[in-house]
């Protein structure tokens, strides 16, 4: 079904897809000047606050204008314009927060940038739930509902952040920015990035979305609310969940699919990063490894790359169209990442070779961005915007 858009119409969504790409682009750059930082230290470019950059430009910039764009694409006109407008309103912010973050860090005016997209994205969870969402079709609006749900929850964190910060009182800040961060990693991102997938394929239920919800409240609780040492206790209930997820997945629906390779690439990518995702988390209720994954660096950011990389940016790459190449050498920089990260210390006791090592696989996903970027060829009109049903099984809004 194509999405009725006008020429004008087409060409500035065409405008907000480029830019999406853009900022991961932007994203990559930074990632690759961090790494190499570790050997050539910049006094011009503070590490911890392009290090914040990077991250809040990684899930605002890319993540969120992704999915933003394909839960309001299919829009009648009317909503489609202000659904535009509010997203150039997000490109303003964003630019400001950027700026904000490398210029003074964990400031004030970050803080309160990033409040005023909050504000953003609370009003566009109201208006998806009061009139958008009842102006769409199709199972993924089911998920897009839960994914939405969850993004409002996990708005609440940063008032926490906020009065932890200007009261001082570092364990509400530090729950805060935990309850944020898991509801948006686990519950919107997570979820957004099924409902991308059911966009272009047929047979994903929506039980699937269910179990993902349920799953992400109970293991927050879980980990959240118990002590560490009796978080052992609690994980059979994560295990069936588990299992009940991944028995009820429709793998004859991807047997039945023959996708171009590199929708192919991405589908094994995002569900691999899945998989390794929840064994890392069920694991970690393990005592022993639990404080072992708390203490070691290299594997907490190695689980934000297995989300980031796989889990949420794989349907937003297969969807805007990235190329052949693009896609392969996305694939492969996201797995020597999560096998560096991940195998750390075991794989590279020589601290230097694991920074090397990062900074080559860096440098491959800076590669993998632009070609991406470069693969929509005339405009992401053809692989996202007017893509029809076919007899292979995708079909795209």
């Amino acid at each position: 079904m194509r999405c009725g858009l006008s020429s004008l119409e087409l060409k500035a969504w065409k405008i907000a897809g480029y830019t999406t790409q853009l900022w991961l682009i932007g994203v990559a750059s930074i990632g690759l000047s961090l790494r190499l930082q570790h050997f050539w230290p910049m006094a011009s470019l503070p590490y911890q606050n392009w290090l914040h950059a990077h991250s809040h430009l990684a899930f605002l910039g890319w993540l969120f204008n992704g999915f933003y764009l394909h839960f309001t694409i299919q829009l009648p006109p009317r909503l489609k314009e202000e659904a535009l407008h509010l997203f150039w309103v997000f490109q303003l912010l964003l630019i400001a927060i950027g700026f904000s973050f490398i210029l003074s860090g964990y400031s004030t005016t970050s803080i309160v940038l990033t409040s005023l997209h909050t504000v953003g994205s609370v009003y566009f969870g109201c208006r998806w739930f009061y009139r958008w969402r009842h102006c769409l079709q199709g199972e993924w609006v089911h998920t897009a509902n839960w994914a939405v749900v969850f993004m409002l929850l996990a708005n609440l964190g940063p008032v926490g952040v906020a009065f932890g910060k200007s009261q001082e009182l570092p364990w509400l800040f530090d729950a805060s920015l935990h309850y944020y961060l898991y509801f948006n990693y686990t519950g919107w991102f997570t979820l957004a990035a099924l409902a991308v997938w059911q966009q272009q394929i047929r047979g994903i239920p929506n039980f699937w979305s269910n179990i993902l919800a349920i799953y992400s409240i109970v293991y927050y609780c879980i980990s959240t609310f118990l002590p560490l040492d009796a978080r052992w206790y609690a994980s059979p209930i994560v295990a069936i969940l588990l299992l009940v997820a991944w028995c009820r997945f429709p793998f004859y629906s991807l047997k039945q699919l023959t996708v171009e390779p590199p929708v192919s690439l991405l589908i094994g990518l995002s569900l691999i990063a899945l998989v390794i995702r929840t064994t890392v988390e069920w694991v970690a209720l393990w005592p022993a490894f639990g404080a072992l994954s708390v203490s070691i660096r290299a594997v907490q950011i190695g689980y934000l790359h297995v989300f980031f990389l796989g889990i949420a940016s794989a349907p937003l790459m297969a969807s805007f169209g990235a190329g052949r190449l693009a896609s392969a050498l996305w694939v492969a920089g996201s797995w020597g990442s999560w096998l560096v990260l991940l195998g750390w210390p075991w794989l590279f006791p020589v601290e230097t070779a694991l920074r090397y090592a990062l900074i080559g696989l860096a440098a491959l996903l800076l590669v993998a961005a632009i070609g991406a970027f470069l693969s929509t060829k005339s405009g992401v009109e053809e692989s996202f915007f007017n893509r029809q049903k076919d007899k292979n099984g995708l079909k795209h809004p």
